[in-house]
């Protein structure tokens, strides 16, 4: 139950979190938005944003100070999920939340990665939150 007024993260991208579906599945269905994951589930192929939900559920109340996050991510948790998907809806209670401060574009050449990455052209962006 620990919470931190900064949070600083670099998941691994593309964590398939099948292994732990049913836990995850199960929290978010019988506790809703009170619980980690709450806002939705992303695809099991990839776990990014269920990292910033953990994150955002550890963040301090703006009564006791607020918090910040700041998480670099491929481009994935920015374009992928149609409407209504787990990772839109996620997107979205960011969003209506007003906890999106901004989302920064890093160049490829900035974070060192493997050359087979780098031939794929994978962006790079940070997402800024904070609770006010």
């Amino acid at each position: 139950n620990e919470s931190f007024h900064c949070i600083l993260c670099n998941p691994p991208f593309g964590v398939d979190w099948k292994k732990y579906e049913k836990f995850i599945r199960d929290e978010s269905v019988d506790m809703g938005y009170a619980c980690r994951f709450g806002a939705g589930r992303p695809r099991v192929s990839d776990g990014s944003m269920l990292f910033l939900q953990h994150m955002i559920s550890k963040m301090i109340s703006p009564k006791k100070g607020g918090s910040r996050i700041g998480i670099v991510f491929n481009g994935s948790p920015l374009f992928t999920g149609d409407a209504g998907s787990g990772e839109s809806e996620i997107r979205r209670w960011i969003i209506e939340n007003g906890w999106l401060e901004t989302i920064i574009a890093l160049p490829l050449s900035l974070i060192h990665i493997s050359e087979p990455t780098r031939l794929l052209s994978i962006s790079y962006a940070v997402f800024c939150l904070k609770k006010k």
